[in-house]
């Protein structure tokens, strides 16, 4: 059915073609009551031509929020997608919220001796591994080159899990490769808080443990911030 043809009448069905400018084709199917007139159709076919371009802006509008909250190298969500989701943390009404950065240890010496490509398949392999220990809640993003950051809205993620999650090789390129990571956590109510904070306390106890004890987990203390 091509739009040069016109719709195509079966009875008390027709069907409608529409192919926007952007190359996507639209069908739509209706059933009517009564034979329809020349007016008829040509009145249903300004309705089809308006319905065919609201769809086509929705698809549009789809694809600027894929470009916006997802990291186009690798496919995950990204910093947006994480700043959002804290966000709303911060303004619902959990009393215990979980937010953490894993940080992968050796990462830029990955970089330099197998490439960019070889990097992000690590980080994929351990985005992987992270999303089967989590619940369908919790979100995991990509916050920095080498580093995930991820929310659990109930507090109830087991930090132990995400490291254990580097026990065993990862598969990458086709090869095992052993990945270390260092994890920093702020555990608490998010109430009449700000996500910039907790964010950068995530971060600062991240920063700390890598100092510290890289390949370790540790979480925010409020004598790291009066050190600071």
């Amino acid at each position: 059915l091509q739009n040069e043809q016109g719709p195509l009448i079966s009875g008390d069905k027709i069907v409608f073609s529409h192919k926007s400018e952007t190359g996507r084709r639209l069908l739509i199917y209706f059933v009517h009551e009564h034979s329809l007139s020349r007016q008829d159709i040509v009145l249903t076919e300004v309705f089809v031509t308006n319905l065919a371009i609201c769809f086509d802006n929705l698809a549009l509008i789809a694809e600027l929020g894929e470009l916006a909250f997802i990291d186009q190298r690798v496919g995950l969500p990204n910093q947006n997608a994480f700043d959002r989701e804290l966000m709303e943390v911060t303004r619902g009404e959990s009393d215990n919220a979980l937010v953490a950065m894993v940080a992968i240890e050796d990462a830029a010496e990955f970089v330099v001796a197998f490439g960019v490509t070889y990097f992000e398949g690590i980080i994929n392999a351990v985005y992987e591994r992270l999303r089967m220990v989590s619940e369908d809640h919790v979100l995991v993003a990509r916050v920095g080159e080498y580093t995930l950051g991820l929310i659990d809205s109930t507090g109830a993620f087991d930090v132990s899990a995400a490291q254990k999650i580097f026990d065993q090789p990862f598969e990458v390129a086709g090869s095992p490769v052993v990945v270390q990571a260092t994890i920093g956590v702020v555990r608490g109510s998010p109430k009449g808080r700000r996500s910039s904070d907790i964010q950068r306390a995530a971060r600062l106890t991240l920063l700390k443990q890598k100092q510290k004890a890289p390949g370790s987990a540790a979480e925010f203390e409020p004598s790291m911030a009066h050190e600071v």
